[in-house]
């Protein structure tokens, strides 16, 4: 019964670990890479950004519980690669704001 629950897990934990990731992650990137923008996402991305990632995220967590729920490993496979690439972009779109100001 508990596996039914897993999309709705796997949401919240990967919104988590998207926060954890921007928030954490940022500060040592600055620290090895110190042309990193020190720049706070919501007002470089705009409004409409950070909901559209994080409802990117909530997705790949949706499918990611589905996967373990299924017992489908594609799933799986495909959920991890949309968050790797919702990150990506995340810092392609900082990269190029930050450089435009």
């Amino acid at each position: 019964m508990i596996q039914y629950l897993y999309p709705l897990i796997g949401a919240v934990v990967t919104v988590l670990l998207d926060w954890a990731i921007y928030t954490h992650l940022s500060a040592f990137l600055r620290v090895g890479f110190p042309s990193t923008p020190i720049a706070i996402y919501r007002e470089i991305a705009g409004s409409w950004l950070p909901r559209l990632r994080t409802a990117v995220v909530a997705i790949t967590g949706i499918a990611a519980g589905l996967s373990f729920t299924f017992k489908l490993g594609g799933l799986w496979l495909a959920a991890v690669a949309l968050f790797a690439v919702a990150h990506t972009l995340l810092y392609v779109i900082l990269y190029k704001v930050a450089g435009r100001n």
